[in-house]
């Protein structure tokens, strides 16, 4: 099982108020799967189940935690046939015109056929897993899609009348991973910090045009780059808690504070869902509150 409950996740941090949470509002706003929808259909469902519409079991708060999913369903025309069904309506206008198509009745084409194969395609589900830390306010994403997160937050709002708000750095993360990866004996918030060697690493130009330059499990390699002017918006970080080495936090983080690759522990036999979900649960929450600390900059 992926997300939440899986052996990795990726998660986007949020504040949002839990006084706004009830169980039965995910009831109210759950997925409708007999909802006629012409492009798109979505609601909450029970964590990682896209069938449950009612139980929530994991969402009434277990530890402060509240556990769900949010299914979203597109239909979705096949690309192949999207192109050879405009082929062919081109082919045919042309023979019947006797002339060339114009670039915008080309469009107008695409448009018209997209529209029509969307209308008959099957919808394509997708689930993204919710955590919401009753405690501390705080909200996981399971996704780092800008527009899966947008969806998400607008239908917070929609169930809840809460607006989920992204946790922002207070200071220069580049220069933080950068300070991370340098140091050989770094504490922060309780936690000594180790760069493990594998990062995503852009000059300023290349970070407006979203390219990258990719290391893997190479320190010197990062050592490198970093020396020739590249800047890193990706680190692998592991966080070892000093008062209980057993306490490793494993994740990839970005500069604009997003989580992902965030190893999760390997569940003991027969563990409950729960027991699973409440070990996950605290993982989490000990990453955002690192990650957290991380942000306001190092000393």
């Amino acid at each position: 099982m992926a997300g939440l409950m899986g052996s990795n996740v990726n998660l986007s941090i949020f504040l949002a108020d839990p006084a706004k949470f009830a169980v039965d509002k995910l009831r109210e706003h759950a997925f409708v799967p007999e909802l006629d929808a012409d492009v798109v259909r979505f609601g909450w469902v029970g964590l990682g189940d896209m069938l449950d519409y009612t139980a929530f079991e994991l969402a009434t708060p277990l530890g402060g935690f509240a556990a769900f999913s949010f299914r979203y369903d597109a239909r979705k025309p096949s690309a192949a046939v999207l192109k050879l069904k405009l082929a062919e309506a081109i082919v045919a206008e042309e023979a019947k015109k006797g002339g060339h198509l114009s670039k915008a009745r080309k469009k107008e084409l695409r448009e018209e056929i997209t529209a029509a194969l969307t209308k008959k395609a099957d919808f394509v589900p997708t689930l993204t897993d919710c955590l919401w830390d009753l405690e501390h306010g705080v909200l996981f994403l399971a996704s780092s899609s800008i527009k899966v997160l947008e969806n998400i937050c607008e239908f917070m709002q929609t169930t809840f009348d809460v607006t989920p708000e992204r946790l922002t750095p207070k200071t220069d993360m580049a220069q933080v991973l950068m300070q991370i990866h340098q140091s050989t004996d770094l504490h922060v918030a309780g936690y000594a910090v180790n760069s493990m060697g594998s990062a995503s690493l852009v000059t300023n130009e290349q970070a407006e045009a979203k390219s990258q330059v990719t290391v893997q499990n190479d320190v010197n390699a990062v050592a490198a780059a970093l020396q020739e002017g590249l800047v890193p918006n990706k680190l692998h970080l592991q966080a070892i808690l000093d008062e209980d080495t057993d306490v490793q936090l494993d994740f990839v983080l970005g500069t604009d504070l997003s989580v992902s690759k965030l190893k999760l522990p390997k569940p003991e036999k027969d563990a409950s869902q729960d027991a699973v979900l409440l070990v996950n649960a605290d993982l989490c929450a000990k990453v955002a509150a690192f990650v957290q600390a991380l942000s306001q900059g190092l000393a």
